[in-house]
């Protein structure tokens, strides 16, 4: 047995979606998420993220706080109300990071805060340690 092999067939498993109006970021977040052997599936507004959610369980949400229509705080309130997905961590990334933007995303149910323009081995340490958690997640690192 290859252990390297096995950890990235358990990380393909593990569905990471991402959720950013802009496009570019989406593309940045795939890559480098499935360069690390997870799955990730991308939404580019809050109303799209509900409706991926209806059909899909991911083990970690990253998710955006300025898009149009349904904001990542709203987003994240109406997903922690959804049956199974109360305990998925959501970590935003944002380049909102005033303390009031901290108050907000732990009121609304967020777990991890990862202001942009963020390191990739950053958004990775934070991917690898929220989809490895098997208990309820508890909040994290709010930079």
């Amino acid at each position: 047995m290859n252990p390297e092999l096995d950890a990235r067939t358990d990380k393909k498993s593990k569905i990471v979606l991402g959720v950013d109006d802009a496009i570019d970021n989406l593309v940045l977040l795939k890559a480098a998420i499935e360069a690390d052997g997870y799955t990730f599936v991308g939404a580019q507004s809050g109303g799209e993220c509900l409706a991926l959610l209806g059909k899909i369980v991911p083990k970690f949400i990253l998710l955006d706080v300025q898009m149009p229509g349904l904001d990542g705080f709203e987003t994240c309130r109406r997903l922690r109300r959804m049956p199974g997905l109360h305990d998925v961590p959501v970590a935003f990334v944002t380049t909102r990071k005033t303390a009031d933007d901290v108050k907000t995303a732990v009121a609304v149910g967020g777990n991890d805060f990862i202001a942009k323009p963020y390191e990739v081995p950053t958004l990775l340490e934070r991917t690898h340690y929220w989809t490895a958690r098997k208990a309820r997640p508890r909040l994290i690192g709010f930079e």
